[in-house]
């Protein structure tokens, strides 16, 4: 279509802003041409196009987010800009979302999907229905095969404001219903439909892109606690709870090909004598451990 109600504004930074409203039919990636003429000057163009309506266009839940949705969305900074907002489903929580430096887009919220529910393919990462039961309290033994899900530190948040969520085991996060012992990469699991848990190389790929070879450990992991990924340290649950803002455990969809008992996740250990980022730490099925979902495009 032909853009209407062109305006044209110089900032102070000498960049040249051109905006206009265009009809489109459908989501889609569209070029823009522009021409200018009799300007005076002489411009260097950069070839950056920016969709400015609502990247989200009307979505509003995790389940209907589209890749194209994802495309659309503008990266996130460390100053919270281009972060959304989208319900799940199947509790009506909101979860903050971003699309990151890895150009995925993923939940910037730990998951806080309670127990005594059923998980359907309608409305979770999983291929037919999914009990998951109730969640437990503090205290009980941990389990390889039950499902377990901690939700006793939901609402916790850290000084930064991010809240803990809640700390699932391998056969909850995995919706495996106790099939512990494979050995294969988790095709299902408690995220919303069209999420996954991460690999293990969706963290080793995202979490070095914020922050710097040359930053201390300490101000690696305060770079992951702000913005934008806002990754709390709820500890974990293994008995009962530890580590409360000292350490994070965040599941991956990946085991290793030698150990039933382990599962890869992103660990975040902030403890003064033990400081690490480990993207590739070998955890233990049974402990409850946090989950970030990402977009499956």
């Amino acid at each position: 279509g032909t853009c209407t109600n062109p305006s044209i504004n110089l900032d102070s930074d000498n960049y040249l802003y051109v905006t206009c409203t265009t009809p489109v039919l459908s989501e889609g990636v569209y070029t823009v041409e522009l021409t200018l003429t009799n300007l005076g000057r002489v411009l260097t163009a950069e070839n950056v196009v920016t969709y400015s309506g609502d990247p989200l266009d009307g979505i509003e839940t995790m389940q209907t987010f589209t890749a194209a949705a994802c495309n659309r969305l503008p990266e996130a900074d460390t100053a919270g800009n281009n972060i959304y907002t989208l319900k799940d489903s199947r509790d009506n929580k909101s979860y903050k979302i971003a699309h990151l430096a890895d150009g995925n887009c993923w939940m910037v919220q730990n998951l806080a999907l309670d127990g005594g529910r059923t998980l359907t393919p309608a409305d979770s990462n999983v291929t037919q229905n999914r009990t998951l039961p109730a969640n437990i309290a503090n205290g009980v033994a941990p389990s390889y095969n039950d499902s377990q899900i901690y939700a006793g530190v939901q609402n916790q948040t850290d000084v930064y404001g991010s809240k803990y969520g809640n700390l699932y085991n391998y056969p909850a996060s995995s919706a495996t219903l106790g099939n512990f012992e494979t050995l294969s990469t988790i095709t299902e699991s408690v995220c919303p439909k069209n999420w996954r848990l991460p690999d293990n190389s969706n963290y080793n790929t995202l979490i070095p892109l914020y922050y710097s070879e040359q930053d201390s450990i300490v101000e690696k992991i305060t770079k992951l606690q702000n913005l934008p990924l806002s990754i709390p340290l709820p500890g974990r649950y293994d008995s009962t709870y530890y580590n409360s803002y000292e350490v994070g455990f965040y599941i991956a969809r990946t085991v290793p090909s030698d150990n039933i008992y382990g599962v890869y996740s992103l660990l975040i250990n902030n403890i003064s004598a033990y400081t690490e980022i480990n993207t590739l730490r070998i955890a233990n099925k049974n402990w409850g451990m946090s989950v970030r979902c990402v977009f499956d495009s």
